[in-house]
């Protein structure tokens, strides 16, 4: 036999060997549980690749980003652009600083409905720091799939399922998948 047949076949098994592998662990192994983010049919990969997308938040473009929802795939990224923006300021003189910036860069119902949104998730940030802050070394997949599930439970009883799957769905699949690999 050739070389060029010798490193096809080699390819082929090699590539037939992990899918079984994959197709076995999947069926047998179960993956150690139910996944914590939501099902595939919410977020894929899709929405995570997207989530994972840079996006430029200038002064003009704000609005086009909120058409008709104001939570959507860019609403975490937006309050992450919001805390970098106004990061410099004591929290009360920042969430002034947001709540004007909001004001003019959308329309006052948006802006209200943003702010009031933002001013939850910075309520969810500092609690779930204070959470991460005061855990035990995490050492085995399940302790940090367990940091996961506490946090998906804190977005759930903040934002309420539907947002925390809209906020955080993407963030968490992106987190879970390596761990659990």
């Amino acid at each position: 036999m050739d070389n060029k047949k010798i490193v096809m076949i080699l390819f082929i098994l090699v590539v037939s060997a992990a899918v079984i592998v994959n197709v076995l662990s999947s069926t047998i192994g179960g993956g150690g549980g139910s996944y914590i983010s939501a099902e595939p049919e919410k977020v894929g990969y899709k929405e995570v690749s997207e989530y994972l997308e840079r996006v430029n938040f200038d002064d003009k473009s704000s609005k086009k980003y909120f058409g008709d929802k104001v939570v959507n795939k860019y609403t975490l990224k937006y309050f992450k652009f919001l805390q970098m923006k106004f990061k410099k300021l004591s929290y009360e003189d920042h969430l002034s600083a947001v709540r004007k910036y909001l004001m003019s860069v959308l329309d006052s119902e948006e802006a209200g409905t943003l702010y009031e949104l933002y001013r939850k998730y910075l309520e969810y940030e500092k609690f779930i720091a204070g959470e991460l802050n005061g855990m035990n070394d995490l050492k085995t997949t399940e302790d940090f799939l367990n940091v996961l599930k506490k946090m998906r439970k804190v977005q759930v009883q903040f934002f309420g399922e539907k947002y925390a799957d809209i906020l955080y769905g993407p963030l968490l699949k992106a987190q879970e998948y390596p761990i659990r690999r």
